[in-house]
């Protein structure tokens, strides 16, 4: 390794700097951002000349399972083996868990040689929604502290893990919306501050109506920019989102990299994702 390269863990004073190095890449990734996705995740940064060149996150989700982004490398420093670096960094600490990740086209060829395989699109959506006429029957209400238990139920149910500790941020930092049906709540969606005004996610119900009606609510909320990341399986949504004013912007190459007896398959309740990043 050159002697002027430090491999070390992220901290909290490196979210300024990542920042800055992501927003040059067009990345429009704020501090708070930053600061959101690191208090989950396990953060790998490295050096040159201690400048701050490259990083990548993993986030550990119960049971055996990590999620792996925001995987950037300074433009100066490109094509240096840094992003090679600091992905076996990430994977030596996974172990032999299932990871996901969602790829840029550039990092593609270095994740299929890490043993990643494709396993779908991720669509982005994005832009200066046009408020749009709810339905009358939809019977949606806003989170409370009593819904949790029931929406770590659901959670669990679509996404097969434990993602309790993300959730209860979110809902710190978010708004939060449930939709009920007789037998009480049938999905739930969160709507946050990030990049160039907010992201709605996740997004996870048990029927389509439930689930446009959820994005719906919070579309018609928006006072600004707003961007959604469909999970693979949910594209049939994008005419629904392009009609709103959210164009699909760019199509994400989702990969897994699995032990022999994890499955692939996703849950089709998951419609949304909390970021491309986190999954």
């Amino acid at each position: 390794m050159n002697q002027d390269i430090t491999i070390r863990k992220f901290t909290n004073s490196d979210t300024e700097s990542c920042a800055i190095i992501s927003n040059k890449l067009g990345w429009p990734m704020t501090v708070n951002d930053w600061n959101f996705a690191s208090v989950l995740g396990l953060g790998t940064v490295v050096e040159k000349s201690a400048e701050l060149v490259g990083v990548g996150f993993i986030w550990p989700f119960k049971p055996d399972h990590y999620t792996l982004g925001l995987m950037i490398v300074s433009s100066d420093h490109q094509r240096q083996g840094i992003g090679k670096l600091i992905m076996q960094h990430l994977l030596d600490a996974a172990g032999e868990s299932q990871i996901r990740l969602n790829a840029t086209i550039k990092g593609l060829p270095l994740y299929r040689k890490l043993g990643f395989n494709d396993c779908g699109f991720i669509h982005q959506h994005q832009g200066y929604p046009t408020k749009i006429q709810m339905p009358p029957n939809a019977n949606i209400r806003t989170m409370t502290a009593i819904d949790f238990d029931n929406i770590l139920i659901i959670d669990k149910a679509a996404s097969g893990l434990d993602r309790s500790t993300m959730l209860q941020l979110l809902a710190k930092f978010s708004s939060g919306i449930v939709i009920e049906n007789q037998q009480g709540i049938s999905g739930f969606a969160f709507c946050r501050k990030s990049g160039l005004g907010e992201t709605i996610g996740p997004v996870i119900a048990t029927s389509p109506e439930d689930a446009q009606d959820l994005m719906h609510y919070f579309i018609n909320q928006a006072e600004g920019f707003l961007r959604i990341d469909l999970e693979i399986g949910a594209d049939s949504y994008g005419d629904f989102l392009t009609k709103a004013g959210l164009p699909m912007v760019n199509e994400i190459v989702a990969m897994k990299k699995l032990k022999m007896d994890n499955p692939t398959t996703p849950n089709s309740n998951i419609i949304a994702l909390v970021s491309q990043a986190l999954g």
